[in-house]
């Protein structure tokens, strides 16, 4: 009885501790609160947040009390603010009336939830950017950077079935380096064929719990960081890993991968954004995948702490004929292709089959 007395107590306590640490909004209007930005030395400035309500009930909190067009400046006892990020939201109180959001020149943060099926943002129309605007630009409703190297968020009504009767092919286009965090978190209604050949950083949990990309998907060379989870429980079987690539975050569900083929020669080093490495425990997870990398670093591979340990089957790849092959895999019934790798659909060509050439008309 005392020891639950003291674990009540602690949590309580716990609780407050985090309530009084809370942070609370400088001033409100109407339903919306917002925060005064501070400078470098920590003088406010005259540029705020605008964070949604915290004295509604009737409102739960993180809610967007706004039209279509967020406001770009605020007055508060005769002072005027630009509002200059908006968010974190995660519902939108008029969401019947919001089908898009119209960013004027101030705005240059948009902070909006990783996934937007949980959300009340169904933006049927996307962003929509001032010409103005030096932080950010929208096209085709998606939100970059306004130099058009980072992707940062794909708007929600492409998350939703509900808007139309097919998916709809979206082409990222080709200056984009950086795909940011949570860009396409729980995206099921768009289409992705290719990645640009520009990318350089794909961020974390970026095509999360997505059905956007290809079963048999091809990083482009130049690529040198995928941060964690960028491809967890997506329908991704064969994922094509360039020579380029340096860091590589990991991946907490692989339900749907048969093969990654890593192109590095030297092993990358498994390591997330925030500097944490694989645990082993993850290769329970997918024991069955087959990593095939270059055949001069078989060995690297294998001998490699973390990749050795993760990855089981190791194997060398060879796209100009078939050394991959290898006993092992050589008569298990499965169709791959002259490369050595799983060939998930056969289209007309050579393939390998129980250790034969097969020619599929």
């Amino acid at each position: 009885m005392k020891k639950t007395i003291v674990m009540l107590s602690a949590l309580l306590l716990t609780c407050f501790v985090h309530t009084a640490a809370m942070e609370l909004p400088d001033f409100k209007v109407g339903h919306n609160s917002y925060f005064i930005l501070r400078a470098e030395d920590g003088s406010l400035t005259d540029e705020v947040r605008l964070h949604g309500h915290y004295d509604n009930d009737m409102i739960p909190p993180h809610t967007y009390c706004g039209g279509e067009k967020v406001t770009d400046e605020v007055k508060y006892e005769g002072k005027t603010y630009k509002v200059v990020e908006f968010g974190p939201f995660w519902d939108c109180y008029y969401k019947s009336r919001v089908h898009r959001l119209i960013f004027g020149k101030n705005m240059r943060k948009v902070d909006l939830p990783a996934g937007y099926a949980d959300s009340g943002f169904y933006l049927t129309d996307g962003f929509e950017v001032s010409e103005e605007n030096k932080y950010l630009k929208a096209i085709d409703g998606i939100l970059y950077t306004a130099d058009g190297k980072t992707l940062l968020k794909c708007h929600p009504s492409l998350n939703s079935s509900n808007y139309g009767s097919s998916p709809k092919s979206i082409v990222i286009p080709d200056d984009v380096e950086t795909i940011g965090p949570y860009a396409f978190s729980n995206c099921s209604y768009i289409t992705i064929d290719h990645l640009p050949k520009s990318l350089k950083k794909i961020k974390a949990e970026a095509f999360y719990d997505s059905d956007i990309l290809p079963e048999e998907l091809v990083i482009p060379e130049g690529v040198r960081e995928i941060d964690r989870n960028a491809f967890c429980s997506t329908k991704i079987r064969t994922l094509t890993l360039p020579s380029t690539l340096e860091r590589f975050g990991f991946i907490g569900s692989m339900k749907c991968f048969e093969t990654i083929v890593c192109l590095a020669p030297t092993p990358p080093a498994l390591i997330d954004e925030n500097g944490y490495t694989w645990s082993l425990w993850w290769a329970d997870v997918f024991p069955d995948v087959v990593l095939m990398v270059p055949p001069e670093s078989v060995e690297l591979y294998r001998q490699h702490p973390d990749w050795g340990a993760l990855f089981k089957n190791i194997r060398a790849y060879d796209p100009t004929g078939i050394a991959s092959l290898t006993n092992d895999n050589a008569t298990d019934g499965k169709t791959y292709r002259l490369d050595g790798t799983p060939a998930l659909s056969t289209q007309s060509g050579i393939y390998i089959r129980d250790g034969r050439k097969v020619v599929v008309k």
